[in-house]
């Protein structure tokens, strides 16, 4: 029986995922976890997921726990329309764009998102590409700019700005890259936060 709710589990998490656009490895990153999360699910020796991580699983989802443990009906939140401004590095801090509005711009359609404002920015850089590959967009709460251990955000310093993970003890910007000689930069006083990420779309 277990062994059918856990099937059940991974296929509700494939189908959310597929209709976020997400990668399953994306989702297990974006939970705050390894990036091998779901696919250790798939073990034959794995065990139920525990109930705590499957609420930081869900929320990652954008759905309710109780949909993704047991098929609960769920309303899930309606598309809207965010507007795609510019683009941001993921790399060392860089010289921002001049118009970070919400003008006349392109749209990006998203579902599941938490309340807030938000908006589109397209990556540049390989300093994220093991979550965002260059030309990847991110969307970007800027209302959330509550610093969590292992999420991420949009930073700024003066005028340059960075895509980055956030990591606590010691407090730093870390780079999530094939890459390694992208180090961690440091935060300094000048650093801000332009809002956290909530969804990542990678291009097909």
């Amino acid at each position: 029986m277990s062994e059918v709710v856990k099937k059940d589990i991974i296929a509700r998490v494939e189908k959310r995922a597929k209709e976020l656009k997400m990668s399953v490895r994306a989702v297990s990153l974006a939970a705050g976890f390894g990036p091998d999360l779901i696919r250790d699910w798939k073990g034959p020796k794995a065990a139920l997921p525990r109930i705590d991580t499957l609420q930081q699983v869900a929320r990652a989802l954008r759905v309710s726990a109780g949909w993704l443990a047991f098929g609960e009906n769920a309303e899930l939140p309606k598309a809207k329309e965010i507007p795609h401004i510019s683009w941001v590095a993921a790399g060392h801090f860089s010289e921002a764009p001049a118009h970070w509005d919400n003008g006349d711009h392109e749209k990006v359609v998203a579902d599941g998102l938490r309340a807030g404002t938000h908006f589109a920015l397209t990556v540049r850089g390989e300093s994220m590409n093991l979550i965002a590959p260059e030309g990847s967009t991110i969307i970007v709460n800027a209302d959330d700019r509550e610093l969590v251990s292992r999420a991420y955000y949009v930073f700024r310093q003066n005028e340059e700005a960075t895509f980055k993970q956030f990591m606590a003890n010691p407090d730093r910007l870390e780079p999530v890259s094939t890459d390694r000689s992208y180090e961690a930069l440091p935060i300094t006083p000048d650093t801000t936060v332009v809002g956290r990420v909530e969804r990542i779309i990678i291009p097909v």
